[in-house]
């Protein structure tokens, strides 16, 4: 496992996300009540770009094939429970800066 620099916390508006690359896999960030949290940027169904889906709240919907997942941890909205999880990544903060932990 590896700790990865994506980002600056300042860099992610509230309520909203932002793809970034950690040493080749893509993450999506996103900061809900000033928390970061960081899922797989593309849908494990038909590999969606996550960051053009729809947010709201701290769920956002895929552009693709309209499954929901939850942005805090990964999971899928029992609203589309054909889809599966995505990836959820260990977030770090110093400063201003934010880190993803990679496998």
């Amino acid at each position: 496992m590896r700790k990865v620099r994506v980002a600056r916390v300042s860099e992610i508006p509230d309520g909203e996300v932002l793809p970034v690359d950690a040493d080749g896999v893509d993450v999506l960030l996103s900061k809900i009540d000033g928390q970061v949290y960081a899922i797989d940027a593309v849908c494990n169904h038909q590999n969606g770009a996550l960051e053009n889906g729809e947010v709201e709240g701290r769920m956002i919907t895929c552009p693709i094939h309209q499954a929901i997942f939850d942005l805090t941890c990964g999971k899928v909205s029992p609203d589309t429970p054909w889809a599966a999880d995505q990836t959820c990544f260990t977030v770090t903060i110093e400063g201003d800066e934010v880190f993803v932990t990679i496998e």
